[in-house]
């Protein structure tokens, strides 16, 4: 095996920047910018412009690329080529003006979304553009295995070079004493995997794509590795779900939303084995690729029937949102797909092209994933309020009114008074939806129901470099306390100081000698130990037992029970939140001969049993946020 010459490598890499110019462009501005914000990372950590034009110059490497390869196929003129670029180039700025900056009030992700479609939209236009037309699906299959070749042989390279490099500067460091800053490692392996993988891609594309229709050579390797190890896989997961379907029936327990997920997968799974197997099914002596590939379409139906089930019973309940969105079209592809071959069509170049046509279409327009998401779930919140008259005439009901203090913090006048209207399960649900429409969609089409100006108040906080917590503030505009913990067994209560209180609070700390923060929440053990100097905090979670502090020559008591009935008898509520407490109320002291401590609570939980018909009245600590002061 000859290695090849530096010229000829030299050479390729010349005809590779002369074919793909503008490729090669992008993803040198691409990466020129991702180790840029990198190195100055906390300059530009709340800007999002240069984050954008990153993204935008990565997706313009497939872009360009189909550009290049159309160029070559059909033969395009100087005026072509130059209006080809120039759509491409419109498109890409058009991307990147609608990407979120660092001071948009909507939510950022749905536009990252859209961008995630474009770049799955784009990476299938590569795959199938030079055939678009025509019946070449020898040339077509070829081409994809040179392009599947390429991206696995490009990062093997690109893992050996980075790593190589990076080992070579740490050896360097550590032998000859030179100092390098560790961010260099990151920059070495964004530039090798963004731009050197890259290059070495475009420069295996075959130049002439005519002949690859009339090769027939078809790599041992790869039939083997889809035969003894795609083929079994797919084979033990189909399994897998055709018995979780049998256990659906005979024990009509109806399916659980991840099955739609793994559905999707398992499906995708294996038409990506049926395509890599697609030119051994064509020879005689492989007969049995073809029938088995056939019959795997027949076996995809009951399971394309459990997915729509599955995600079709989740937005029954739970109205439609993104995710589900995507998976039931996904689920209508799959169908499609299914069919298609069933029905005896064999051409392979329809499994890309379906695809990308569905995602553009589910991207826009009125029936778009976002669209009906939205619409979908602000349908929903809208009916529970009006069933509990929080919201009447368009307008919320008793809605709360926020001012600004002298510090500039928002506090609620009359806050709480629709909680009552609510049950627990309701109260989540609300604060389900508010919470999906700021990860996703933002509150323009439910601002109008409001009297306060919310945008406002969460732009006056983000000036202030404060943070908001904007699906809590419009939970709390809705007259709802801004937590509610339950469960079909337990119910609690929360007081808590004020943040605006909290803030202006002084301690004295003369007669102390330590000052601990204690943060203690739920999810730890029923037993949590604190090391305090040479002593120990215990919190036991169980009201019946006090908390103490172990110091080496005695033991110091903190009664939260009885904290919990004074609280309990001044504040007069069982249930929900208490924000309202007066900072004396919060505090804890005791003392013996030789030491002593106080506790100031800024927040504190307890998690009362609720269980019907049982004798288990246990009362637990739920969470706890406090500063404990130590005299030893």
């Amino acid at each position: 095996m000859r290695l090849p010459s530096v010229d000829f490598l030299y050479t390729s890499a010349q005809k590779s920047l002369k074919r793909f110019p503008f490729s090669l462009i992008s993803s040198l501005i691409a990466v020129g910018l991702a180790v840029y914000l990198v190195e100055a990372k906390e300059k530009f950590e709340d800007d999002f412009s240069l984050v954008n034009l990153m993204l935008v110059a990565a997706l313009g490497i497939p872009f360009y690329f189909c550009v290049s390869i159309l160029k070559e196929k059909l033969n395009f003129t100087k005026i072509q080529y130059g209006l080809s670029l120039f759509v491409v180039s419109v498109l890409l700025g058009c991307i990147y003006i609608s990407l979120p900056l660092d001071d948009d009030m909507q939510s950022v992700r749905i536009p990252y979304i859209r961008y995630a479609v474009f770049n799955v939209v784009a990476h299938l236009l590569v795959s199938f553009v030079p055939y678009y037309s025509g019946e070449k699906l020898n040339g077509f299959w070829n081409y994809n295995k040179t392009l599947f070749i390429r991206i696995v042989t490009s990062f093997l390279y690109s893992s050996v070079f980075s790593v190589g490099i990076i080992l070579a500067l740490v050896v360097i460091r550590n032998l000859f004493s030179i100092h390098f800053d560790e961010s260099i490692y990151g920059d070495i392996a964004i530039v090798i995997f963004g731009f050197f993988n890259t290059w070495f891609f475009v420069a295996g594309i075959p130049a002439d794509l005519e002949k690859l229709e009339k090769v027939y050579e078809y790599p041992k390797g790869l039939k083997v590795f889809v035969q003894y190890v795609l083929l079994p896989l797919l084979v033990v997961y189909l399994l897998i779900l055709y018995t979780y379907g049998v256990k659906i029936i005979g024990l009509w327990d109806w399916p659980k939303g991840i099955v739609s997920y793994l559905v999707s997968v398992v499906s995708i799974l294996g038409i990506f084995t049926f395509l890599l197997m697609h030119p051994y099914s064509t020879q005689k002596k492989n007969a049995w690729i073809a029938k088995f590939s056939k019959a795997y379409y027949y076996v995809l139906i009951p399971l394309v029937i459990l997915l729509f089930i599955a995600v079709i019973m989740r937005i029954n309940d739970y109205g439609i949102t993104v995710n589900r969105y995507v998976i039931l079209v996904l689920g209508i592809w799959l169908a499609i797909i299914s069919l298609y071959f069933i029905l005896g069509r064999k051409n392979i170049k329809f499994i890309p092209i379906s695809l990308a046509v569905l995602m553009l279409l589910a991207s826009f327009g009125p029936w778009s994933m976002f669209s009906m998401g939205e619409q979908s779930q602000v349908d929903r919140l809208k009916q529970i309020l009006v069933s509990t008259k929080i919201l009447e005439n368009e307008k919320v009901v008793n809605e709360p009114f926020w001012k600004s203090d002298s510090e500039e913090n928002f506090k609620a006048q009359n806050s709480n008074k629709n909680s009552e209207k609510v049950s627990d399960s309701m109260y989540k649900e609300i604060s389900s939806i508010l919470n999906y429409l700021e990860d996703y969609h933002g509150f323009s089409k439910i601002n109008s129901w409001y009297t306060n100006d919310i945008d406002s108040l969460v732009m006056q906080q983000r000036k202030l470099k404060k943070y908001v917590n904007v699906s809590k503030l419009y939970l709390r505009s809705l007259g709802l306390e801004g937590y509610r913990y339950s469960n079909d067994n337990y119910k609690s209560i929360s007081y808590a100081i004020g943040n605006d209180k909290r803030q202006k609070n002084v301690y004295k700390i003369k007669d102390y000698d330590y000052l601990i923060q204690l943060e203690f929440f739920y999810s730890e053990d029923l037993v949590v130990t604190r090391e305090v100097s040479k002593s120990n905090l215990v919190i036991d979670r169980s009201l019946t037992k006090k908390a103490f502090i172990a110091t080496p020559k005695d033991t110091l008591y903190f009664d939260f029970a009885y904290l919990k009935e004074q609280l309990a008898k001044k504040y007069k509520q069982n249930l929900g939140n208490v924000e309202n407490v007066k900072p004396e109320d919060l505090i804890l002291q005791t003392s013996s001969e030789n030491s002593k401590a106080k506790l100031f609570i800024d927040e504190i939980r307890f998690e009362a049993s609720s269980k019907k018909n049982t004798s288990d009245k246990s009362e637990q600590l739920e969470m706890l946020l406090a500063k404990l002061f130590l005299k030893e």
